[in-house]
């Protein structure tokens, strides 16, 4: 067996790592989001992506509701009462339909096969979880879902704006007063 030096092994390791940042720092966008429940009527808004920070921001009957998913820090803010009212949660990905699609999700779901969506071209699929069926349709170009269908609801993404976002966005708004909730997360 040939040796290999030290070298060498140093820069696989900085490549790899590299590779791997860049392809988790290439995922940043906001897109057109729009909620449609199985009754009601739909609710419109905005959705910011960087990594693995998603702000979904709707408008509804009952004004804007901002929801800040940050599963590096563990937690879900949920911004009400126009920016001054933040419930802290803990984080739970079930409860973030968006976020990037991995070969974990993959592996836990059903390939249906190819379709174009909003002229995407996209892979669907369908987890069942506790016996809910919901349908996923994942971008080839963003391994994100452009489209989620559940029991409840369809949400649509739709146009991508792609481009460098701030920071801020995936923080709590300077002057909103802080809730957080007493209730343990269940098992995921």
């Amino acid at each position: 067996m040939p040796k290999v030096s030290k070298a060498l092994v140093l820069f696989i390791f900085v490549a790899s790592a590299v590779m791997v940042s860049t392809a988790q720092a290439a995922l940043e966008f906001s897109a057109k989001l729009v909620v449609q429940p199985q009754s009601g009527n739909p609710l419109g808004g905005r959705i910011f992506v960087k990594g693995v920070r998603v702000r979904e921001v709707i408008s509804g009957p009952h004004g804007i509701q901002i929801m800040i998913f940050r599963p590096d820090r563990k937690v879900t803010w949920m911004i009400t009462n126009g920016g001054k009212a933040c419930l802290q949660m803990p984080y739970l990905s079930s409860d973030n339909r968006f976020e990037q699609w991995t070969a974990r999700e993959s592996s836990g779901a059903r390939f249906l096969g190819d379709e174009t969506v909003f002229g995407m071209d996209c892979r669907k699929y369908q987890v069942v979880e506790n016996g809910q069926k919901t349908l996923y349709w994942i971008s080839r170009q963003l391994s994100f879902p452009v489209k989620v269908e559940s029991p409840y609801e369809t949400d649509e993404c739709t146009n991508f704006k792609q481009g460098e976002l701030n920071d801020s966005l995936f923080e709590i708004p300077p002057g909103c007063r802080k809730t957080l909730t007493r209730i343990a997360p269940p098992e995921e």
